[in-house]
């Protein structure tokens, strides 16, 4: 029996209460273990046997939707694999089903296998962490400068949004806050 992570525990429990037609969540040692020195005793992936394809479709499919909660990092079912890193580019055919001879095991055709976060979130990379602090950065110089030239005693600024039907020439900081913060939504 496997020792899971605590991150990973939960997740596990969930997936077999969630899916009984599923073998009970398990690994083997050696296997799942992604990073180099990890905790050896300790799995952050699990396998759940089956080799029934319509139970793997409901369980590929209500991982993913349910991945941020599970923490999940990626899935592989059915010659199929999907991971966070590249959930922009969907479920794509997973390798091993292109080798000649490849058995059920690594065809992922007899089990749903499961790798989890070790440290318990999914980790951003760091462009995309030195793209939200540099529009943070931004968006905070351009308020205080707005702020610092059209404030009043009062806590409102000069109204420049040019969409306004009010004719209001003043709008409180709250207000002008809100709809940058509107305007700055993809």
């Amino acid at each position: 029996m496997a020792t899971f992570a605590p991150e990973v525990a939960y997740a596990v429990e969930e997936i077999n209460d969630r899916f009984p037609l599923l073998g009970p969540g398990g690994t083997y040692p050696n296997h799942g273990e992604d990073e180099p020195g990890g905790l050896p005793e300790e799995f952050y992936s699990a396998d759940f046997w089956s080799t029934d394809k319509a139970v793997h479709d409901k369980v590929f499919a209500w991982c993913i939707e349910n991945h941020e909660r599970l923490n999940l990092h990626y899935i592989v079912s059915w010659c199929r694999v999907w991971n966070v890193e590249r959930a922009d580019e969907g479920i794509r055919r997973y390798f091993q089903c292109e080798i000649a001879g490849t058995g059920a095991s690594k065809r992922h055709t007899n089990h749903v296998h499961i790798t989890f976060w070790e440290q318990g979130f999914y980790m951003p990379s760091l462009s995309d962490i030195r793209k939200v602090i540099r529009e943070e950065l931004q968006r905070e110089e351009y308020l205080n400068a707005v702020a610092d030239k059209n404030a009043t005693r009062d806590g409102n600024v000069r109204n420049s949004f040019t969409d306004n039907p009010s004719g209001n020439t003043h709008v409180s900081i709250a207000t002008a806050l809100g709809v940058l913060g509107d305007r700055t939504k993809p």
